[in-house]
This record gives C-alpha cells, structure tokens and sequence, in this order.
C-alpha cells in the first residue's frame, strides 16, 4: 500500500532540507508526495462579519488584492517547481495551494496523511532570528499523525538514535522506524539514559525487534533524557532521533519546552514524533 507523506513547504532553509528529506523517504518505499504551500493572506470579500478576523490580525490576514494575488503566484510557482522535481526523481509527487491559518490548514491536510515531513521552523526565523518556532509546538500538541521535523543542515538521513527503555512509549518509536526508517537501509542506535550509566539490559531486545537493521547499542549517564539523547545522536553524527509517545505525556512537554527546544533547533537534527 503506497504511504502518502505530506511536505509543508515555505521559502526557508529548513523546508528545502524537509523536502529532501521527504523525497529520500519516498524513494525507499511506495509513496505519494504532496507539497502543500498555504497562503496566509487574502483580500476583502465584501463581507464585514467574514472580514473582521483577518483585519484584526488573525490568519488569514486581509491585504490588498494586488498582494493576494503575489502571494498566491508565488506558492504556486513553489509548489508546481517541488513535485516537478521529485517527479524528476521518479516520485509521485503533486501540489497543492490553499488559502488559511497555517496551522490549523497543516493540521487537516495532515490528518490525510501517514507522515508529515517540515521543517523545524520557517521563514520568520530565517527573517527575524529567534522569532520563529510557534507553530512546531502549535502542532506537535494537537497533530496526530507521526510528524518528522528537520534542521536546515540535514538533507539526508545516513542514521537514526532511539532512546530506549522497554516502556509502550518506546516500543512505539520503535514501531515508527519500523514504519519509515527501516527502508532506508541505515544503522541504528538504540541508547538507554540512566542517572549512574547502568542498567541497560533493555538494549538486548532491540536487535530481535530490527532484524533488517544494523543495530548498535548505548548505555548512557544522564538525569535529562531528552538532553541526552540529543547529545549523543551528535556525538553518533546521527541526524535522525526518534521519539515515541502514547497518549499526554510529560517528556513530550519537555521535548517542546523552552529549553530542549532551544538544544534542537541549534543542533543539526531532525526528529521524528509520533504518538
């Protein structure tokens, strides 16, 4: 059955390396691409009531028809340029423009879709450094299909760090792999974060779980999990981490918190979520 992956794309670094990224996956596999660019701005359709929102600043915001009509050029000419490139790759790839706030329009088209593919912020940090960021944890509280941010310095996948305990929350990381990762053919390391480096026995059913995989395991010192598990993936020159959650969980909460988010968005990882 072919995996449909969608791409929200913009004009920053980070969805270039997204849609790399993107394309690596689908050729792996039987897949579709979407490409999906969603214009934020519109002009007034005559109706106070339907207009409000958007004069007052909510998305999409209300701008002359001369702009409208650029901004919408635009994401169409990007779009149609990504699926003729992957098409070129031999992919089956297409695009699609819409007019809506960014999130909540990522949202639905991703409940259509088995992977979302995007980059871990957008144009607004590319412009305003610092800034940008606000729609990774708009999402990653509310989408339910497994989401795969990327860096701007990662354009392909060569390996992947799982942390892992034996917990349903990990085995469920390890289902995504199974899922997305394990058709790339790349190594895999499956690392287990203790307060005193021991006690990774866990690790053993790791290789009984990825027989397709070349499986190699770590046992690690740390009292931050989640902190850990990004500084070794950097010191494995891993690109890829993989987390795995079930349901609210408070280690998600600290993966988009303040400052674990701040370690991934300055490190050169992509990470791949999914509940």
């Amino acid at each position: 059955m072919s995996m449909h992956i969608l791409v929200p794309l913009d004009n920053s670094s980070y969805a270039s390396a997204a849609g790399e990224v993107a394309m690596q996956i689908a050729a792996a596999q039987p897949s579709r691409l979407t490409a999906l660019r969603v214009v934020n701005v519109r002009p007034r359709s005559g109706n106070l009531l339907e207009d409000l929102p958007g004069s007052i600043g909510f998305e999409p915001a209300i701008v002359s028809p001369e702009l409208a009509k650029e901004r919408g050029d635009e994401a169409t000419a990007l779009v149609v340029d990504w699926a003729q490139a992957a098409r070129a790759r031999g992919l089956e790839a297409n695009g699609v423009v819409e007019v809506g706030a960014v999130g909540q329009t990522i949202l639905e088209h991703a409940d259509r879709a088995d992977l979302v593919v995007m980059g871990l912020r957008g144009e607004t940090e590319e412009r305003f450094p610092r800034q940008g960021g606000q729609l990774l944890g708009w999402l990653a509280n509310r989408i339910e299909t497994p989401v795969l941010w990327v860096a701007p310095s990662v354009t392909e996948l060569t390996s992947v760090v799982v942390g892992y305990d034996g917990s349903d929350s990990a085995d469920h990381a390890i289902r995504l792999i199974r899922r997305f990762i394990v058709p790339l053919g790349i190594p895999v390391h499956g690392v287990y974060v203790s307060a005193d480096g021991t006690g990774g026995e866990v690790l053993s059913s790791l290789e009984e779980q990825l027989p397709e995989c070349e499986v190699h395991l770590h046992v690690i010192a740390g009292s931050q999990p989640h902190e850990a598990l990004v500084k070794q993936a950097e010191a494995l020159s891993s690109e890829l981490l993989v987390l795995g959650f079930q349901g609210h969980s408070a280690l998600k909460d600290a993966l988009f918190g303040t400052t674990t988010e701040h370690i991934l968005l300055e490190s050169k990882l992509a990470v791949l979520v999914g509940r």
